[in-house]
């Protein structure tokens, strides 16, 4: 969809002032999208794998995990597909207003199909998330929603 079609739909969760600042400057900061249950819930989920990792020696399929990763100190990197791990992902891109406001900025075909990756680092979780659904398939967001950060805690 062009802007111009998204555009004229109207907005569920965002402004139409906001969608426009996006098209026109290509980014969008919303502080506090995400409520203070969700939050729990991602890191909860989060606490949760850094903890099935402490009995991975190595990286593989689910864990990609840092040179210095010991069971008595996880450095998880990155779980592959965590939406396949852990219920909590896949219900954050499915119940909250994620895909509301993800169908803002690229149209309402929004497919709520991956949490790409998770990664642990101090201070914080990067999470990539959603992507969206096109004639031809599953492309990724990234070209239209930037990444989002959850502190941990």
């Amino acid at each position: 969809m062009t802007p111009e079609q998204i555009l004229s739909i109207p907005p569920k969760v965002l402004t139409q002032g906001q969608r426009e600042f996006y098209f026109e400057q290509g980014y969008l900061l919303l502080e506090r999208a995400i409520d203070e249950q969700w939050l729990a819930r991602l890191r909860a989920a989060t606490d949760e794998m850094v903890e099935r990792s402490r009995k991975v020696a190595r990286s593989d399929t689910i864990f990609d995990l840092e040179p210095d990763h010991r069971p008595d100190a996880p450095r998880l990197r990155r779980v592959s597909n965590p939406v396949e791990q852990h219920p909590a992902y896949w219900a954050y891109c499915v119940e909250s207003v994620m895909p509301d406001i993800v169908a803002d900025l690229v149209g309402p075909d929004v497919a709520a199909a991956q949490l790409a990756e998770a990664r642990r680092f101090a201070p914080g979780v990067e999470v990539h998330l959603i992507s969206t659904r096109t004639p031809d398939g599953l492309a990724p967001i990234a070209d239209h929603l930037a990444t989002m950060l959850v502190p941990a805690v």
